[in-house]
Formats: C-alpha cells, structure tokens, sequence
C-alpha cells in the first residue's frame, strides 16, 4: 500500500458512505463537487462525484443514474471508469476512476502544449471513444476540453456524461424511462454546441462529431474557430448553419492538408 493510501486510511473522520476516506476536492460545479478518495474496501484512490444537498431533487438523483447507467455500459479505454453510484446521509454520488493528469483545457492553454503528433493521438482516441459510445446509443452532448481528462501516462479519457442522451429510442422504451430532456430545451454548452443544439432540436451522433471538431480546431490551432472568424459570430449566425470556421493556414505549424480536411468536414452544418 502506497504512503498515500496509509495517510488516507488514518483519517476516519472523513469517511464517506462507510468506505471512502474523502481527501480533498478535485472540482465544483453549479450541482455538485467532485473530490479525491481513498476506497478503502478496493483499497485504490477514487474520485466521487456527489450532489450538492440543497441540489438534490428526483430529476437530478435520476439523472445521476442515467450518468452511472451510461458510463458503466461502456467499456472503452478513453471513457472514464464508473465504480459505484449510491446515496448516503441524503447525499447522491458516484464513484470513478481517479484522473490525475489534468484536463485537455489546461494543455491547450498551458506552456506544456502537445506536438501535433500527440494531439491527433488524442483526438483519435476521443472519436473512437465516441464511436463507442454512438454504437450504444449514446450521445454524450457535452464534449469540450474540461470534459476530457489526461492520465499521468499521458492518455486521454472523456469524463462527465452528465447530460448524456439516449439516441436509439427503444432502448427508452424497453427501459421504461422517459428522457429527462425534452425538445426546446438547450443542454450543454453554447461555445462547443453543434447548430441542432443550439436551436434545441434532437440530437445524434452527429453532434458530438461537430463539438469533436470544436475541440479538434482549438487544439491544433491553438485558437477557437469562433474567436478565429472575421467580424462577430453570434449564437444566432451559428444555429443557422451558416458558419464556416476559417482555413487552418498560419495557425499551426506542420499540419497537413488531410487533417485538416477531416476537422474541416465535422463543422461543416447541413
């Protein structure tokens, strides 16, 4: 057992749900926070993801479980590992794979930037994550760089499907359960949403295409695609479809025509 698992398990204090000694946070958000932990059962660190008590609410519990259900029905190197998903003292949470090597957010803005080769590595390895998750019917509608997490050894993995979308509708009707996200409704985020989302229509695999391609642009480039675009993109000039990001030229040392081409061609709104 590591130092750290030692000092971990010689603070009882902080256990939570009987198992797991909470170590610190990792992240918080508008719902919830996400903190470092020690299972002390498995005997490894985790990360747990838990509701905040005043956020707790029938459609969030559910949509906690729909996150927990998702990611565990995957099985792919690049998608993050879902361990346990439970309530305790009133407090819902899932427990996953602890993910320590920082988010894709902070290499693309960071002096540590990538080499072309390692980037396209990753983006490789998140369309095929992707795929995976397509090919179960899932859409996760939320791909952006905090979303995608690095391993100390330098992988890459998708995290937070918190807002995933069940796109083949018998699997709703064999569970019995109704989306928790009906149509007119915008979920996800504004600069990384494909134009179907933006004008909260129904979603497909699609739309994590486009937002791979969001994502793609930003890293090879090293700017947004709509920060790069003459004059003012407006959420509205974007939801037509009318969007064009502009040509890579001069942004990135050493890339070639064809990956260019292939981001190229997941923005490009029909």
């Amino acid at each position: 057992m590591s130092g750290d698992a030692r000092l971990l398990e010689q603070t009882p204090e902080a256990l939570f749900a009987g198992r797991y000694v909470l170590a610190g946070a990792v992240g918080q958000g508008a719902m919830g926070s996400v903190e470092r932990a020690y299972d002390r059962v498995l005997r490894r660190n985790v990360a747990i993801k838990r509701l905040l008590p005043n956020m707790v609410s029938e459609a969030r519990r559910a949509r906690l479980l729909r996150e927990a259900r998702a990611v565990a029905a995957l099985n792919h190197p690049s998608i993050i590992d879902v361990y346990d998903v439970g309530e305790a003292g009133g407090v819902d949470f899932i427990v996953m794979e602890l993910v320590e090597g920082g988010t894709l957010e902070q290499r693309m803005t960071g002096p540590d930037r990538p080499t072309l080769e390692l980037a396209v590595d990753w983006l490789i390895d998140v369309a095929d994550a992707l795929a995976s998750a397509h090919r179960a019917g899932l859409v996760h509608r939320d791909i952006k760089p905090p979303n995608l997490l690095l391993t100390k050894e330098g992988r890459i993995k998708i995290a937070d499907f918190g807002v995933v979308k069940e796109i083949d509708q018998s699997l709703l009707s064999m569970s019995g359960e109704r989306p928790l996200t009906a149509l007119g409704h915008i979920v996800g985020t504004p600069k990384y949403m494909a134009p179907e989302q933006l004008r909260a229509e129904a979603v497909d695999a699609r739309t994590d295409e486009y937002a791979w391609g969001l994502v793609a642009y930003a890293l090879l480039t090293g700017i947004h695609p709509y920060d790069a675009a003459p004059g003012e993109i407006t959420m509205q000039y974007l939801a037509d479809g009318r969007f064009v990001p502009p040509p890579f030229a001069g942004r990135l040392s050493g890339a070639v025509p064809e990956i260019e081409a292939v981001v190229r061609r997941t923005l490009a709104a029909e």
